[in-house]
């Protein structure tokens, strides 16, 4: 027999999204925006806030990674 481990059971998760930008795109305007959606949706952890990083730079989009609990 082997273990099996149900990750669905524990009551708070961590999630993550990833969200292309163009280069020509408002950068700081966008990471507000991510921001506060991710804050103000039901169910979204207050603590630890949810955060919104640069999570790689490809070749037309910047890739913003918005993680939250």
């Amino acid at each position: 027999t082997s273990r099996v481990t149900n990750n669905t059971a524990a009551p708070v998760r961590q999630a993550k999204v990833m969200i292309p930008l163009g280069y020509d795109q408002n950068l700081e305007g966008a990471v507000a925006v991510l921001q506060a959606a991710a804050t103000r949706t039901p169910g979204v952890l207050p603590e630890p806030a949810p955060s919104v990083r640069v999570q790689d730079l490809g070749s037309d989009d910047v890739i913003l990674e918005v993680k939250f609990w």
